[in-house]
């Protein structure tokens, strides 16, 4: 995360950002998946 104000690219990226961290807490779909494909490498597992 970045000061807000900065600019509104920045203000965009930081509001993306926590929108996709609260659709993660939230185990929504897509954000979980796609947390997962960033987080672990290809073959191993997470258990949730």
């Amino acid at each position: 995360m970045v000061p807000e104000n900065n600019s509104k690219f920045v203000d965009q990226v930081n509001y993306t950002l926590v929108r996709f961290m609260e659709g993660y807490l939230k185990s929504k779909e897509p954000y979980v998946t796609t947390f997962r494909s960033l987080v672990w490498a290809t073959g191993q597992s997470a258990s949730f």
